[in-house]
């Protein structure tokens, strides 16, 4: 068995050292879904803004980059993501910028598995992976 470790801003293999940053990751992803036939016309159902936890101050864009995959922008930009979305499940991986503004997120990063509902809005499974909490949230499409 192969063991993982992580860092702030990476994810590496403890038995021969490697380490790949976050933003090779989601490279190393969207390859991978790219290259693969998961494309469907429903993919694209999910971009657009929605407000987390039914916060209309706080909004979250959701960006179509190609087949499957997806960009989530925080309305104050303090964080950004990149996953997939088979029509019924998006996945992805979550981190907060330099640029936030409350210093204590600096380096915090994670992953979201959010289910789509009737009403085109997403419910939220998170983990921060450097604190090691899982939360939830819910994305409601506002447009």
């Amino acid at each position: 068995p192969v063991t993982y470790v992580f860092g702030t801003d990476s994810l590496g293999n403890k038995e021969d050292g490697t380490m790949m940053k976050l933003a090779q990751i989601a490279v190393f992803c969207w390859v991978t879904v790219v290259s693969s036939s998961l494309h469907s016309a429903e993919t694209k159902e999910i971009a657009g803004k929605y407000h987390i936890n039914r916060n209309p101050d706080n909004v979250l864009t959701i960006t179509h980059v190609a087949d499957n995959v997806y960009r989530l922008v925080a309305g104050d930009g303090s964080w950004e993501g990149i996953g997939t979305f088979d029509g019924k499940t998006y996945i992805g991986v979550w981190k907060y910028r330099d640029t936030v503004k409350d210093k204590q997120y600096l380096g915090m990063w994670g992953v979201h598995k959010a289910k789509l509902d009737a009403k085109g809005s997403l419910s939220v499974e998170a983990r921060n992976m450097v604190q090691k909490h899982d939360f939830r949230l819910v994305w409601i499409k506002a447009d």
